[in-house]
Order: C-alpha cells, then sequence, then structure tokens
C-alpha cells in the first residue's frame, strides 16, 4: 500500500478540532516550547564552532571518523538533552545520519489494520490512522534514535504520569528511575533525536494522538549481558488505557523477547485484534 503523505482534508481536521495544540501545550506545559529555543541555541552554536578557524581541523576530523561508520550518534549524542531530547528543523534532518530511524505518519484513508483506529468517543472507524513505523524497536543501552515527522504533527513522548492529565491520565510504563521525556511538536519534516540510557522497556506516545493509539516500543538491551527474563522488561499488560493502545500495545510482536530477536518491529506486521 503507498502511503498517502498529503495533509487531511477539512472534515477530518474539524473532527480532530478537539486534539488541537492547545489541548498539547495544555497537557505538556510552557517547557515544551523552551525545549525548542533551548535546541536551536545548541544548532546555533555549533555552527559558530564550525565556523572558527581553528575548530575547523578538529570538525573535520570528526566528522570524518563518523563518516566512517556511517553513523553520528557518537556526534550527537553529547547534545541530546535527557529530558528534552534534541530538536531538529527540517532543513537540518538531512544534517545527521543516525541508523535507527522511527517514522511519525499521519495517513488519510484506510490503513493498513482493518478498523482501526476507532473514534474515541463513537467507536466507529476513524478516517485517519496515526502510527510509529516501526513501531518496535530495539537498540542498545545509550543508543541514539533519529525521530523523523513523515506527515503531521506530533510527539515523542514518555509514558510517563507527569504527562496525564486529568480528562487523560498516562501511567508510568518506562523503567524506574528514568525521568519523563518529551519532544516539543514537531510537523512535516522536522525530527527529534533522543538517546536511551538505561536497560529496560520505553513505551511511547505522540501526545495529541494517544486515544488514537499512536503508541510504540523501545527496548533497550545488550543481548549478550542482558537477561529478557529478568523483571526489567517484563512489561504489565496495558490497563486503564484507551482502546486503541491497548491493541498497539498488547501486539504479540512487541513482547520485548521478540522485539529483540527482529530488531524492528514494522507497524503493518502488527496484530491488533479487537478488544
Amino acid at each position: 500500500m503507498s502511503r498517502d503523505t498529503s495533509d487531511p482534508t477539512e472534515e477530518a481536521n474539524s473532527t480532530l478540532a478537539d486534539w488541537s495544540r492547545r489541548t498539547l501545550l495544555k497537557a505538556t506545559g510552557a517547557s515544551v516550547a523552551l525545549a525548542g529555543l533551548g535546541g536551536a541555541s545548541v544548532v546555533g552554536t555549533a555552527q559558530e564552532d564550525d565556523g572558527d578557524g581553528d575548530d575547523g581541523d578538529e570538525s573535520g576530523e570528526e566528522e570524518e571518523e563518523d563518516g566512517e561508520d556511517g553513523d553520528d550518534s557518537s556526534f550527537v549524542e553529547d547534545l541530546v538533552d535527557p529530558t528534552w531530547g534534541y530538536p531538529l528543523a527540517a532543513d537540518e534532518t538531512d544534517s545527521v545520519d543516525i541508523d535507527t530511524v522511527v517514522e511519525l505518519v499521519t495517513e488519510e484513508g484506510e490503513g493498513v489494520h482493518e478498523n482501526f483506529p476507532l473514534n474515541p468517543e463513537s467507536g466507529e472507524p476513524f478516517p485517519l490512522e496515526f502510527y510509529f513505523d516501526p513501531a518496535g524497536i530495539h537498540v542498545p543501552p545509550g543508543g541514539v534514535v533519529h525521530f523523523l515527522s513523515a506527515a503531521g504533527e506530533h510527539t515523542v513522548t514518555a509514558f510517563h504520569e507527569k504527562y496525564g492529565i486529568p480528562q487523560r491520565p498516562v501511567p508510568n510504563r518506562i523503567p524506574d528511575g528514568v525521568e519523563g521525556f518529551t519532544s516539543p511538536p514537531i510537523v512535516d519534516g522536522e525530527s527529534w533525536l533522543y538517546q536511551f540510557e538505561a536497560a529496560g522497556v520505553y513505551d511511547v506516545l505522540c501526545l495529541p494522538h494517544l486515544s488514537f493509539g499512536m503508541v510504540m516500543r523501545v527496548v533497550v538491551a545488550d543481548p549478550e549481558t542482558t537477561d529478557l527474563s529478568s523483571e526489567a522488561f517484563a512489561m504489565s499488560a496495558p490497563e486503564n488505557l484507551p482502546a486503541n493502545v491497548t491493541r498497539v500495545l498488547g501486539a504479540p510482536e512487541l513482547d520485548p523477547a521478540n522485539v529483540v530477536e527482529q530488531e524492528t518491529v514494522a507497524w503493518a506486521d502488527l496484530t491488533l485484534d479487537e478488544q
């Protein structure tokens, strides 16, 4: 099936009126906007350093080293904030080369999964599908992931109670001791980098599209040394969550051990049984 990256229709946009940017900012607080400013400041500093004649040789050496292994993660990991990550404008997205890329998608029309998502209010099929692709990824501890908004406006937000609101609580579904993290709103072509340090299972959501089942799973583990049968990788069944979310996180393909074995689990490969 070809992916439609065109803008949603006016009718679909009106259906999504209650899931507007104002709702998003209410959930995350003004600090999200500050994260975008902080990211821009860091980018500006890096560009100024590149323009310095004394630093040019050193920067060139770093770029050459990064080019040898085809991955910029070692270059950007020191810039990634543990809460706010590292946002990239659309014209900066191609400037980094991170091996692990997750696309954030809004797709109009009949999606790859029948009767998904269902309208949270009416229970009828919804005319738009929102998803992360792949929906499950395995990364080593310290791995950097590049989240790219392929179509639509989204966030990359940890399942953490601080991102909940009374009308839509969010349970903790990330490793103990890890602070909640979120991207700012990112739109077509913009992206966001995040470094996953602690081993364990991270469930991730898009704030404006949580009720429509836009969630994914990141499993951080070293297969050589990590015991995948330990409590850190024993995810509880999704409870007290919107039905669309339960269908995605309950998919057998997102079992942590399977995610590690497969490395990536595509959105199209999920089994989304109706609850």
